[in-house]
């Protein structure tokens, strides 16, 4: 099955861009125009790795050192109107599977700037708006698929072993494995990277450290 056709099983009417047209410039931030402007496959993953490892490097090392030995090609696509980075990645398998790069630009002005984390901040402005496996959407989710703990049904709750230590109102599920596991963060209390890792099914696990969790979580997703 070629890319394309893999592709849009799970989205409607994908389109890899092969052009920048001035349309698609004023649409992705300046440094994604430098990148997919060439044709030079290894250029382009170079330059976006680049711009993980300036933003993201210190906080994602397992991650980046992966993204930086397995990433085999890099695409610019397109649909309902909106623009993302197609990441081609080798797995420890030795297949390819895809990852999905958001947009940064549509982020926008979210309310959830207002108290995140600085480093949590600079992600989704600088990296992506969200990086997850394709198909389902697990990772680093995008801005809009956040999970608002307050507005969230949790069962859980009637059975926790011991009181709840977070602020349900304040917390927010940055990273969501697909299969009920959340790395989140309380913004009353996320000093030092601290966040906590919530499962649909069982207890939490208090104070962890947010990126720390993620790239563990991250990396583990490429096996």
């Amino acid at each position: 099955m070629d890319k394309l056709a893999y592709l849009n099983r799970f989205r409607r009417e994908v389109s890899i861009v092969d052009e920048i047209s001035a349309q698609v410039r004023a649409a992705i931030p300046d440094g994604w125009t430098e990148i997919f402007s060439t044709q030079d496959m290894q250029g382009r993953i170079q330059k976006m790795l680049m711009i993980w490892k300036e933003n993201a490097g210190a906080e994602l090392p397992e991650t980046y050192s992966f993204l930086e030995q397995n990433v085999k090609t890099l695409d610019l696509i397109t649909y309902q109107g909106r623009f993302f980075v197609l990441y081609g990645i080798q797995m420890g398998t030795g297949e390819t599977d895809y990852y999905e790069g958001g947009n940064p630009l549509d982020c926008g002005e979210s309310e959830l700037f207002a108290g995140m984390p600085e480093k949590l901040k600079c992600f989704y402005e600088s990296v992506h708006n969200g990086f997850y496996y394709f198909p389902g959407k697990s990772g680093i989710v995008s801005m809009e698929s956040v999970t608002r703990f307050g507005e969230s049904d949790w069962g859980i709750l009637d059975e926790l072993e011991e009181p709840l230590q977070i602020h349900l109102d304040s917390t927010y599920g940055f990273y969501n494995n697909g299969g009920g596991v959340y790395i989140a963060v309380d913004y009353q209390d996320c000093e030092n990277d601290r966040a906590v890792l919530w499962y649909a099914d069982d207890d939490p696990v208090y104070d962890v450290r947010f990126w720390n969790e993620v790239d563990e979580w991250l990396r583990a997703s490429f096996d």
